[in-house]
């Protein structure tokens, strides 16, 4: 199932994170571009995006403490009220992807390293000798503007920062396969000189 589903939900994902990026526009009359919305803005337009994938369901801001909770010995990090972002289950309910989102993404950042754990830590902790969630996933935005630069330049720095963001993810994928699916750096439409990207990191169970 995961070497049919990842693509499929990333590929959903980032059509989530289009669709906040001209839902935002057209909310504020092409004044204001997709950062200063709330996080929770991008977080609900992934999930309607999520919902026209077949055969699962999406529960927004689960907690690490429901049913699903592990016996014993707890993965690193778990903590009854700490909640992933979105959660992606299969027909029968059980837990298949956990994901994280990440709004205003300028640098791999703590917060952004919080969010790394967690999904490494989601992936890699088995329960009856089985991984609890097949698949983390890191979805975010980032946005550059400043004048100073022209979009060539900001292109280079947003492809450095998938760079960055990827290498950093790599050291906590720990026994899991990484896979990636990013955006294209994009210009922003109604805006001069500004460019945005984002996508998702990914963490596979083995």
């Amino acid at each position: 199932m995961v070497s049919e589903l990842w693509k499929n939900i990333t590929d959903f994902i980032n059509g989530g994170l289009k669709r906040a990026v001209k839902e935002h526009i057209e909310l504020t009359k092409g004044q204001t571009e997709l950062s200063y919305a709330p996080e929770y803005f991008l977080t609900v337009n992934i999930a309607e995006e999520l919902k026209n994938l077949s055969g699962v369901s999406i529960i927004l801001e689960e907690s690490m403490g429901g049913e699903d909770q592990p016996n014993g010995k707890k993965p690193e990090g778990w903590k009854r009220n700490k909640r992933y972002d979105i959660v992606v289950r299969k027909n029968d309910f059980s837990p298949y992807a956990a994901i994280e989102v990440k709004h205003r993404v300028y640098s791999v950042s703590e917060r952004v390293i919080e969010d790394f754990r967690r999904i490494s830590n989601a992936v890699n902790f088995k329960a009856n000798g089985e991984s609890v969630f097949e698949m983390g996933i890191f979805a975010f935005y980032t946005v550059f503007d400043e004048k100073s630069t022209n979009i060539s330049q900001k292109s280079e720095t947003i492809r450095k920062l998938y760079s960055n963001l990827e290498e950093k993810l790599q050291k906590y994928q720990k026994n899991a396969t990484f896979k990636d699916n990013l955006i294209e750096p994009t210009e922003y439409h109604g805006f001069t000189n500004v460019l945005w990207g984002g996508g998702c990191l990914v963490l596979i169970s083995v």
